[in-house]
């Protein structure tokens, strides 16, 4: 029986980088004998409905930053917001290596910028390598709102 390592929440417009990504969750899960939960969205408003409706645990989110309705950066902003979503790890996961972009990622809140590999065994290394990272002892930017 497989063991849940965790779940990945993925948000992207692009139904190919979709199937890639979860092609290579499903290399990592064959080769690791591991059972990823994976929740993909292609709006972000719709990620964050649901997200909303829980309360993530041992969980990580891939943030694509270029989507209709709400950006990347919108919803990073969102999630930043919510006491209860403040330290959901996120990592923006973009074909742009602007500098721009990953300053104003990290200035949101973002834990990670990652630029997009183009093969499978490349994106399942960043992935596992991304999985195996100890969340709970990092700091998170939790915006803090007076009223």
């Amino acid at each position: 029986m497989k063991k849940v390592k965790r779940k990945i929440y993925y948000v992207d417009d692009d139904f190919d980088n979709i199937e890639i990504f979860a092609d290579a969750i499903q290399k990592i899960e064959e080769e690791n004998n591991l059972r990823i939960d994976l929740r993909v969205y292609t709006e972000g408003i719709k990620l964050l409905n649901e997200l909303k409706e829980i309360e993530p645990k041992n969980d990580l989110l891939f943030l694509d930053i270029n989507m209709p309705v709400l950006n990347g950066f919108e919803v990073l902003v969102e999630i930043r917001s919510y006491v209860e979503l403040c330290k959901l790890p996120v990592i923006m996961y973009s074909t742009s290596s602007d500098s721009k972009s990953i300053s104003i990622s990290k200035d949101l809140g973002a834990n990670l910028y990652v630029v997009k590999p183009y093969t499978i065994n490349d994106i399942a290394s960043v992935i596992k390598q991304i999985t195996e990272i100890k969340w709970d002892n990092l700091k998170f930017h939790c915006m803090e709102f007076t009223g």
